[in-house]
Formats: structure tokens, sequence, C-alpha cells
């Protein structure tokens, strides 16, 4: 059987608090190979910690938590920060940059000619809180750089939503307005940008996302554009992907075995998921699937 060129896994929405600890579990699980060989890297795709919106002495509490729990790791690890990571600082990322340094965006050389872009959100660059949707010129200008490399983009926020609205007939049943995994995307007006820049150059095999709490997967342009669910509510799991000269295969794994019963998306199905379990878990395509290069 062929071995990979590499493997990684994409693990996000972690939200590490001192009443949910789903990191310690994970870190057991990958370093004793519970179900595949160690991969050759790891991305935590934001929101790693809960933090709190009215104290930033919650991130500053949690933060060296998460730092001392991914020192355990025996893989090299990239970690993006996104809203929850910096929520309630009054300089957001102040806590990202004390624990993990001022590596917001980073770029990693990898086998074969694919490159991974590492690229964080909701911190603050000088006067900014910036994102990928503010760096579209240096995103065009990077993938420009790399017409003749094989770019694997990791972002918090997905650029397409995950789920078909849910029925209006329905919404009065949720838990709030606007409380649907359609709408934890950034919007047309964000994210199109992004999506030129990434379609103009041609050399994105796939974008990985996080943020909605759940599975999903489509193409547009020759991109496939994946969110991975998150690790910390329902269906506790991250993906796995194996990487090969003319494929990448991905499958999703539950790493630990305590649950906090959250169904997060409480409620909520849509005309391809048509209850709240395959809501939260997906479709057996978009858990387990391979792309071809």
């Amino acid at each position: 059987m062929t071995n990979p060129l590499f493997s990684f896994i994409h693990v996000t929405d972690t939200h590490l608090s001192n009443s949910v600890d789903v990191v310690t579990p994970f870190v057991e699980s990958v370093n004793v190979e519970q179900y595949h060989p160690r991969p050759d890297f790891i991305v935590f795709g934001g929101d790693n910690i809960n933090g709190s919106k009215d104290d930033g002495a919650v991130c500053e509490r949690e933060m060296p938590m998460l730092r001392n729990r991914l020192e355990e790791l025996q893989v090299p690890y990239y970690v993006i920060c996104h809203n929850h990571d910096t929520w309630g600082e009054s300089c957001r990322g102040a806590q990202f940059r004390r624990y993990f340094g001022d590596r917001f965006d980073c770029t990693v050389e990898l086998p074969d000619g694919f490159t991974a872009i590492c690229v964080s959100g909701m911190y603050v660059d000088g006067e900014v809180v910036s994102g990928i949707a503010d760096k579209v010129s240096w995103l065009d200008d990077t993938l420009g750089e790399m017409r003749s490399r094989k770019v694997l983009l990791f972002s918090h926020a997905p650029l397409f939503p995950a789920r078909k609205p849910v029925p209006e007939s329905h919404r009065p049943m949720l838990k709030h307005e606007r409380w649907e995994a359609s709408n934890f995307c950034l919007t047309p007006e964000r994210s199109g940008p992004v999506r030129d820049a990434i379609a103009r150059n041609g050399n994105v095999i796939a974008h990985y996302s996080g943020h909605c709490h759940v599975h999903s997967v489509t193409e547009s342009a020759g991109t496939h554009y994946i969110t991975t669910a998150a690790l910390a509510t329902q269906p506790w799991e991250y993906r796995y992907v194996e990487v090969y000269s003319n494929r990448m295969a991905h499958s999703c794994f539950r790493p630990h075995e305590s649950r906090n019963g959250q169904e997060f998306w409480t409620k909520c199905f849509d005309e391809d998921h048509p209850d709240v379990t395959l809501y939260h878990n997906g479709l057996p395509e978009e858990r387990q699937f391979v792309i071809r290069i």
C-alpha cells in the first residue's frame, strides 16, 4: 500500500475552559496513535479557548491552559486565533502574542510542491482588528508568488455557508434569531473578494475553516471549501487528511468518550440534513471523501 506524502489534522473550535477540556484527550489520542499514525502537523483552526465577551481576564486564564496542553503534543502544530481567542481583551490578541508569539499568519513548505497558509483573525494589527477578508491584497500577492505550488489554505470563518437556511416556518423554534449554521460564515461582501483571489490564482486545492460547528464540503472554481465540525460540541470530531501525489483522503475521528451533551444547533435542520443529528454530523460524503489532484 502506498504511503502518503504527508498527513495532517485540522481541529477547530475546541473552546477550552475550566469546565470543558476536549484538548487533553485529543492530545493523548494523537500521541498514542489511537486511530491513525501521527500526522506530520496539526492546524488548530480558531476558537481554541472559550473566552468571555465581557471579561478579558478569562482569556488571560485560558490561553496559558491551551499552551500547556499543546506542549504535550509530539508533532508540530500551528494555531490560528479568532474571536473567542481574543474576546474581552482591551488589545485583542495580546494573550495569543504572549503565549504563541506574533505568528498570527504563517506559511509552511510541505513535500511535493505543497504549501500550507494559515491566516488568523480578530486581533489588533496596529489599529485594525484583522481577518482574512482584510488581507485580500496580501493573499492575492502571496498566492501569485506560489503559482507553481499546491496550496492548502486555513482560516476560521467559512467562505461559503455550510448549510442551507432552516425552513422559514421552523425559525420561531430556534434558540434565537439567526441561530443556524448558514449564518456562521463571512458575508458575501466580505468573502467574495477572498474567493475571487483564490479563483484568480488557481492554486488553492482546499480551504479549511471551522466556526460553524458542522462538517461540510463544497467545490467552486476548482477549490474545495471544507468546514470541520467543533471538537467541543456535537459531533466532537476532527479531520485527518492523508495527502498523496494525486489525491487527498479525508476522514473524521472522535478522540474522547466524555460528552457535554450539547446540541449546538438546537432544533436545526435543512432540506439536505433533515434531522438535528445529520445537521451536526454531516452526511457521509461530508465526513469521508477524496479530493482528486
